[in-house]
């Protein structure tokens, strides 16, 4: 894992307990990233498994990335929430360029 500081977009894909959420965009901060994921922090909690999709700036590389990911958990933490996401292996994003940037 790479300790990282980069503001970046999330939005609720799919959610099968709360449809009502799809859609739903939330600014965020990325903490830190892996190859396979990354940690958020938010103001509001995220409900665990719910599916996102991530927009991505990488300031050091100048580099954009779409990623999908799963909400695998989330923790409080000084008035905030840390949240873990897993990200999938998909065709119709930037995955292979992530792991390329961040192997």
């Amino acid at each position: 894992r790479l300790s990282r500081d980069e503001k970046l977009l999330i939005q609720v894909s799919r959610c099968d307990s709360k449809p009502e959420l799809i859609g739903t965009t939330v600014l965020c901060a990325m903490i830190d990233v892996s190859i396979n994921g990354v940690k958020l922090r938010t103001k509001q909690a995220i409900l665990e498994g719910i599916e996102l999709d991530l927009w991505v700036n990488v300031d050091s590389c100048g580099d954009r990335f779409f990623l999908s990911g799963s909400v695998q958990w989330c923790l409080p933490e000084a008035g905030e929430y840390l949240s873990g996401i897993e990200l999938r292996d998909l065709d119709n994003t930037d995955i292979r360029s992530w792991r390329d940037v961040f192997i």
